[in-house]
């Protein structure tokens, strides 16, 4: 059973020196406190299969921030726009979430290497990610109906799909 949190508390922002903060499987968990810049040391944050329906524009004050998982949060719809400052992220999964697009933005984690956008249904588009010059991995899933890969040819070389666990054909696109 996971932990009736709906939202951390605002002391958390007290915790100057905390690198890894973890609240995966809080399934009430809600919302994440506006970030302020004495959170600056966090390079880990786990929210996967929580409630949290977004991440607010302070989000952007995490400069050490190097990996943010946010696999299974299905009711997140949307990623704040990044700040220029966010160089350091390399590993973001979005798997699972609602998310309809990624913020035009997206290329400010010119340090990101693995993006992970598997089960994410509601996905229409990609914004230009010509700028994530560090990515070695994108997951998605193939969505043949839509035509997605139709308009999105130019960023990279697909790899033959694949099934994976759940039986869904996916594949990897890389740089």
């Amino acid at each position: 059973m996971g932990l009736l949190l709906r939202n951390s508390p605002s002391s958390i922002r007290c915790l100057e020196s905390l690198e890894n903060l973890n609240l995966s499987y809080c399934s009430n968990f809600e919302k994440f406190p506006e970030i302020q810049w004495n959170m600056k040391f966090l390079k880990a944050l786990y929210l996967t299969h929580t409630a949290i329906k977004e991440l607010l524009n302070s989000f952007g004050c995490l400069q050490d921030l190097e990996i943010l998982d946010l696999s299974g949060c299905s009711n997140l719809e949307r990623l704040p726009e990044i700040q220029k400052d966010m160089g350091n992220l390399q590993f973001l999964s979005l798997d699972g979430t609602a998310i309809k697009g990624l913020p035009c933005s997206i290329g400010h984690l010119t340090g990101l290497y693995r993006l992970d956008l598997e089960n994410c249904r509601n996905l229409r588009s990609l914004p230009n990610i010509c700028g994530l010059k560090s990515l070695e991995d994108l997951f998605m899933m193939v969505v043949k109906s839509r035509g997605f890969f139709r308009d999105h040819r130019g960023y990279g070389t697909i790899r033959t799909p694949f099934v994976t666990r759940n039986g869904h054909d996916r594949a990897a696109i890389i740089n």
